[in-house]
Order: structure tokens, then C-alpha cells, then sequence
């Protein structure tokens, strides 16, 4: 899958790969062995497949032979493409350079970041919080969520359903709740649910649920964040049971 190309000590091609030429648009003609660095250079230049001028291009070449040691770097293309180029030195003068197209590699390492950051900071809110698909699996999670629900981290509830981790009753709840959003596409925001964590105790949650939509419009999932109320339900519970109690005493009810 890599360019490779064989350099003597002054700087003329030995040998390369077919992939070399490709990965750069060059003809076989243009990498044929005792051809001048400064020729392909000049070749890619003109196939819009080097970034920078042909005098600074051999400068940065002779910086890295010159120093006698392996090297490995990164360059941009002119067409957007992301190049990493291993330099090994060899014993007469000469070198041998590796070419790899890493530009799906790059994006997909960009994405992975994005989804480790994204991951650490829901991680850091104390609301459950996560995402899920047309067929309300779990896509997104944070730990609140999991550890709420009684599991041991968010990645154990990647790819499961409420059906999986909830009793059936509870489970046909959500799943209808969510069905009902992606098919409307209507939110549904600050509802008030009971529901029973993994101990058995009666919890409050305040929930909010809303379609998640692409670039065509299309809903591809719902999002949901969800809160513990339940020491506020008990404290409404309790002042409403004073006033009840207020109210027969002003009544001289038994």
C-alpha cells in the first residue's frame, strides 16, 4: 500500500514501486532509475502533487539526508490528500523514502478524538444523558446513565435496548415515548416519569427527549437528558401533606 523509492548518493532514482508513481500521478517514464530528484520534483509539481516550490522542496531533502538518521513527517498535498514519509538512510549516501496516503487514516483518527472528547465531557455531567437510534438502541451514553440504570459504565450500554436493561412494562414505555417522537418529530420536554432503579427503589425523573435530524432533514435518532427529581417530589409531597394536615386541624376534622 506504500511509495517506495530508492535513492543513490547523488540523489538519482535506483528504484521504486508502482505505488510511488501512482500515489503521486507520475508516469512511468517520469520515475525511470537515473532520474533527478529534482525532475520527479519538478514532474509532481507539474502534476499538482507537491505543496511548495522545487528549490525549497530539495533544501527540506538535504536538510534530512545530511543528517544521517531516520525520519518521519507529514505533508499536506495541494489536492487536500495527507502524506507521511518515513527517510532511512543508507550506508553510501543514499536513501530510501516511504510514501503512505494516511488521509482516510487521519480523518478517521479525528473522529475518534472528537468521539473521546465528546465522551469525556458528557462523562463530567451529573445528568443522564444519550442518544439513540431510529430503533431506540443506545448509540451515545454517558456513565450517569449507565450507573443510574445500575451498569458498571456507558460502554456497557452502547448497543443495547430498554428492553434489555429495564422490565417490559418500563421498557414499552420509553420505546413508545420514542417511536412516537421520531415519528412526529414533535419533542417531548420536561415530563415528569417514575420509574424503579436496579435496587427497586421508586425514583422521579424529569425527562427530555428531542429528534435528531442529517443533513436531508431526515430524523436518524432521538436525544434525551433526564434528571433525578425525586427529593423535590418528596418535598412537595410533604409540603402538601402538612397543608392537608393545616387544613383539617382549622376544621376540627378527626
Amino acid at each position: 500500500a506504500q511509495g517506495v523509492c530508492f535513492f543513490d548518493g547523488e540523489g538519482r532514482l535506483i528504484l521504486c514501486n508502482s505505488r510511488y508513481a501512482e500515489v503521486y500521478r507520475l508516469t512511468p517514464e517520469q520515475v525511470r532509475p537515473g532520474a533527478t530528484l529534482r525532475e520527479i520534483v519538478e514532474a509532481r509539481i507539474a502534476a499538482g502533487t507537491c505543496a511548495v516550490a522545487v528549490d525549497e522542496y530539495l533544501a527540506l531533502c538535504a536538510s534530512i539526508i545530511s543528517a544521517a538518521a531516520s525520519k518521519t513527517w507529514t505533508t499536506e498535498l495541494v489536492d487536500g490528500r495527507t502524506m507521511q514519509l518515513c527517510h532511512l538512510p543508507m550506508p553510501d549516501g543514499g536513501w530510501v523514502t516511504i510514501h503512505e496516503d494516511i488521509t482516510e487514516l487521519k480523518a478517521t483518527r479525528a473522529v475518534a478524538n472528537e468521539r473521546v472528547s465528546l465522551q469525556a465531557l458528557i462523562d463530567w455531567l451529573p445528568d443522564n444523558l444519550w442518544v439513540k437510534d431510529v430503533n431506540s438502541r443506545f448509540v451515545i451514553s454517558n456513565n450517569a446513565t449507565a450507573t443510574q440504570i445500575g451498569l458498571a459504565g456507558s460502554g456497557d450500554l452502547i448497543g443495547k435496548t430498554d428492553f434489555e436493561i429495564h422490565p417490559p412494562e418500563l421498557a414499552q414505555k420509553f420505546f413508545a415515548y420514542e417511536q412516537k417522537i421520531i415519528q412526529s418529530g414533535q419533542p417531548m420536554i420536561d415530563m415528569e416519569e417514575c420509574v424503579f432503579g436496579a435496587s427497586g427503589d421508586k425514583t422521579w425523573i424529569l425527562t427530555t427527549k428531542v429528534p435528531l435530524h442529517n443533513d436531508r432533514n431526515e430524523i436518524f435518532g432521538v436525544a434525551g437528558i433526564s434528571r433525578d427529581i425525586t427529593e423535590r417530589k418528596l418535598a412537595d409531597a410533604l409540603r402538601d401533606g402538612q397543608a392537608q394536615i393545616l387544613e383539617m386541624i382549622a376544621t376540627s376534622a378527626p
